[in-house]
């Protein structure tokens, strides 16, 4: 292993954050059948972006009233999240956030717990009309992604990075399954997809056994 360059790519909702707040704004706000869409991407039927890009389309209300929603919430971080990106900080390690959540939600989040402009972010741009959130994402730079996550993931390999993956849903699978090491959230969706097609992870609830398990991968042990 090129142990001068590694890459860390961790999910946002329910893997940073205890919850997924694209799922709380979805169901407080949503106008429509936005479940059945998260069943056609679990299924293959449709892509990430297309999934997103029409679920945030049913959510019309003003921004301001969204964050007012979010901050009535208990919305907490992961223990030790601030301690593995300073980990990575000090070893010298790419830390992106990559992420299909609303941006203005993510950021006001980051802000709540002093993050604010501390990380780099991998997402997309949101614009707040009469007809919905329209949300533009990254341009994929491999022809061979499936999606702006996986796109990312293929970046860093490309300038022959090896690369940990942190997730926790079935959006987190296409880049997981290519992921040197992957990380999933205890009992998540992205554990049970792994177990089932029999993709080595390291569960975890608490950041610190992330940074345990980023040691023991660079010292050979895992």
């Amino acid at each position: 292993m090129n142990k001068e360059k590694i890459a860390v790519l961790s999910d946002f909702d329910g893997t940073i954050v205890d919850v997924d707040t694209g799922e709380l704004i979805l169901k407080k706000f949503g106008e429509g059948d936005w479940q059945s869409l998260d069943i056609k991407l679990e299924n293959g039927e449709i892509l990430l972006e297309q999934c997103l890009i029409e679920q945030y389309r049913m959510i019309r209300v003003p921004r301001e009233e969204i964050l007012k929603m979010l901050a009535g919430e208990r919305i907490t971080i992961r223990p030790n999240f601030t301690r593995l990106v300073e980990y990575c900080k000090k070893k010298d390690y790419e830390f992106i956030v990559t992420t299909g959540g609303i941006d203005f939600c993510i950021e006001q989040l980051l802000k709540t717990h002093g993050l604010s402009g501390a990380l780099k972010i991998h997402a997309g741009k949101t614009v707040s009309t009469e007809q919905g959130i329209l949300i533009d994402f990254p341009k994929l730079s491999n022809k061979q992604s499936t999606n702006f996550k996986e796109d990312l993931l293929n970046y860093y390999h490309d300038l022959e990075y090896e690369v940990a993956y942190i997730g926790d849903g079935s959006s987190d699978y296409e880049p997981a399954k290519k992921a040197d090491l992957v990380f999933s959230v205890g009992r998540s969706r992205l554990s049970e997809m792994c177990d089932q097609r029999k993709i080595f992870h390291i569960e975890f609830n608490d950041f610190e056994e992330v940074i345990e398990g980023l040691d023991k991968w660079t010292k050979g042990q895992v």
